[in-house]
């Protein structure tokens, strides 16, 4: 389904109603056919969908998956036929699958495709319009019950931001089939992969709470049949991305922050208190993490990312909101009292770009082709011998 149109048969409606909502582009779409199944089930043009695997600078990227998963609506396809492809254009598999839930995983592990060839060629009942709300390249594996061994969930935050906690969740279940074992080179195992989406809930009274979204730093296998797997946070993730810095000059904190975090896929949530507020300085080149707790530092904000699926920054409270008592206090609890600080020290710097002073910066031997040098201090680049400047900032050059 293209998001210019769509039709709707509901209750196998004979009567089609054109129609484009004002919010078209932004919306997330399903996969609807635009003809419907004749009297054999079959179509006279079978729906297919082809996606193909690119990184952000177009670059065609492998990927490895147990299955594909989809969510069918309405009515369920009676064959879908499924083929991937490698970098070359190969085919690396063919497969048809009869759906028979809505919620279906087509069972079939390939690794290191570049593209996917979905086709539909037929339905369970004629004249139906093939619709399909999501599609998920993967598995969605639920672990609840008996299944987990072990659950352990880390929550932290620094209230001034003199560094920014990791919030970790380890978990491990039972998998009796031997279908994670580390040994089995044919076994899902293989296919964990680093940033892997891990939701954590719990379940209270019937009633189902969101504990927040981690991402697999480590799985381990034991003997036994158990899987444990070891996850971080978002800033856990933004720890092993490098961030260029920059000199700033009166930046709004949410355009700093929209340079950091959007580049990953990361939303995130501005207190109001931060409104109109703007920073002056330099940030170093570092991990995505150091820049966002120096920016939380200057502007006095928390940084937490506990029971949701964002960012979220906002002021430290400054009145107390809740008492723990001695009642709470259970075995194994310890209390640790840290240094007490009775005195802050603050040191601003100001740079100045100096105009009348040339140094040199760098001098290597590069191979042909392009390549970014990065600098420890502001510079300004002004030529380059022996090669040309694509572009430049106060801490890099191309």
């Amino acid at each position: 389904m293209s998001p210019h149109s769509s039709r709707i048969s509901a209750f196998r409606w004979t009567a089609r109603r054109e129609w484009l909502p004002d919010n078209a582009r932004l919306t997330q779409w399903g996969w609807w056919s635009t003809d419907l199944s004749g009297g054999d089930l079959t179509f006279s043009n079978p729906p297919t969908l082809t996606v193909t695997f690119y990184d952000e600078d177009g670059t065609p990227t492998p990927h490895s998956s147990a299955g594909i998963t989809f969510t069918f609506v309405a009515t369920l396809p009676k064959t879908v036929n499924i083929k991937w492809y490698g970098y070359d254009g190969g085919l690396l598999a063919d497969k048809d699958f009869t759906p028979d839930r809505f919620d279906y995983f087509c069972d079939w592990q390939v690794e290191d495709y570049y593209k996917v060839v979905v086709t539909v060629k037929s339905m369970k009942y004629a004249h139906r319009f093939f619709r399909a709300s999501s599609i998920l390249f993967g598995v969605l594996e639920v672990l609840d019950g008996a299944r987990v061994t072990s659950a352990t969930l880390t929550e932290e935050i620094s209230p001034v931001a003199l560094t920014l906690p990791i919030n970790k969740a380890e978990v491990s279940f039972y998998t009796p089939n031997s279908r994670f074992a580390l040994l089995d080179p044919a076994g899902a195992y293989r296919l964990f992969q680093w940033k892997q989406e891990l939701t954590a809930y719990k379940t209270v009274d019937s009633t189902r709470t969101m504990l927040g979204k981690y991402y697999l730093q480590e799985a381990t296998g034991t003997v036994d049949a158990v899987t444990a797997l070891s996850c971080v946070d978002m800033i856990g993730v933004l720890d092993t991305v490098e961030y260029k810095g920059g000199i700033y000059e009166k930046t709004p904190v949410s355009d700093l922050l929209d340079d950091i975090l959007t580049p990953e896929n990361v939303e995130f949530e501005l207190d109001k208190a931060f409104d109109g507020v703007t920073l002056t300085g330099y940030l170093a080149i570092g991990s995505k993490r150091t820049a966002l707790q120096q920016i939380a530092f200057a502007i006095g904000a928390v940084v937490d990312t506990a029971r949701t699926e964002i960012v979220r920054f906002y002021p430290a409270p400054s009145e107390i909101t809740k008492t723990i008592t001695p009642e709470r206090k259970i075995v194994g609890h310890k209390i640790t009292m840290e240094a007490l600080v009775t005195q802050v020290d603050i040191t601003a710097h100001q740079y100045t770009l100096i105009t009348d002073e040339v140094k040199e910066l760098n001098k290597a031997t590069f191979e042909v082709g392009e390549h970014t040098v990065t600098f420890s201090s502001p510079v300004s680049v002004t030529s380059v011998s022996g090669a040309a400047i694509v572009r430049s900032t106060r801490t890099t050059a191309l």
